[in-house]
């Protein structure tokens, strides 16, 4: 292997198996080289400029970098979600963003254009440069419906990228600036049922907005009661009637005997103390949400009934 495909697989593993002709100029390669590399089929065109190497597999951040290098602009917006790890879709489309008086044009790109375009504003995830977790919500507002923006804003708190605090700052910051999505993010944030408190896992806001949906009483969410000299969290919870509402992934529990143990001996301290504990699980709450309301329903129902007796 010579020099010039040294410095071609240097670049693609540092670019998701990504080259721009520009970058292999710079690295020896001559015009006719490149050329006859598209035409022999090793590299396959991306964009005017971008190649990806062969035999390498497209992915969406590959599809992504792909449209940052062919614009020289951050992906944001719908793209800049993804690869923060919001989930508002299985494909999202490409979205980059450009500041100042240039007008690239990418097939099948989306190019949004700001004059309110802060170097602050841009970040790296995955070696993709991209908005930052702040910026991509506002610009969520402008191209996503409320929801979407709800639950990257639950994304981004669960992985701790931001907090709602943070979230609330930058809102404000930006009021009154004309920034198309701030309006969105404001009515998302005025209206979260978890107030400013970050979910430990996606499923709790899930669980908050179907006590929503369903016109349950709102639970006290991420309580600590002392039960057997003991402080114990509790996902959600109805003071008044003792329940316990426990959110539970299969995730969470990974076939982890020693949590599992755990949780057992949590719910047996809990019974004892007079609690009442209802686990729902992501099926639940994503697949039978109407039976999971009534079940809480029921319980509470209950609960009242045995506490007037």
């Amino acid at each position: 292997m010579d020099e010039r495909d040294r410095a071609l697989h240097r670049l693609g593993a540092a670019q998701h198996a990504l080259v721009t002709r520009r970058q292999l100029r710079d690295h020896g390669w001559s015009t006719h080289q490149v050329d006859r590399a598209v035409k022999a089929g090793r590299l396959i065109v991306a964009y005017a400029g971008v190649y990806r190497i062969l035999g390498a597999p497209v992915t969406s951040h590959q599809r992504i970098r792909a449209a940052t290098l062919g614009a020289g602009a951050p992906g944001s917006h719908r793209s800049a979600a993804s690869v923060w790890g919001a989930e508002l879709g299985p494909t999202p489309p490409l979205e980059v963003l450009v500041g100042g008086t240039r007008h690239p044009e990418l097939p099948g790109v989306v190019v949004h254009r700001s004059r309110r375009l802060d170097p602050r504003d841009i970040s790296r995830r995955h070696g993709i440069p991209v908005t930052n977790p702040l910026r991509t919500l506002v610009d969520l507002g402008a191209v996503a419906t409320p929801e979407q923006v709800e639950l990257a804003l639950d994304s981004l708190t669960s992985r701790k990228l931001i907090t709602v605090a943070g979230a609330r700052a930058y809102r404000d910051k930006l009021a009154g600036s004309g920034q198309r999505g701030v309006g969105v993010l404001g009515e998302v944030l005025d209206g979260r049922v978890l107030g400013d408190k970050a979910p430990d896992s996606l499923l709790e806001p899930v669980m908050a907005r179907l006590c929503r949906r369903f016109g349950l009483p709102m639970p006290a969410f991420q309580v600590w009661v002392l039960v057997d000299g003991v402080w114990r969290r509790l996902d959600f919870a109805y003071l008044e009637e003792m329940i316990d509402l426990e959110v539970d992934g299969y995730e969470y529990h990974g076939g982890s005997y020693e949590r599992w143990e755990s949780d057992l001996d949590r719910d047996a301290a809990l019974t004892a103390d007079g609690w009442r504990v209802l686990r729902v699980s992501k099926a639940g709450l994503t697949r039978r949400p109407a039976k999971t309301a009534a079940r809480i329903r029921a319980t509470l129902d209950r609960r009242r009934l045995e506490r007037r007796a």
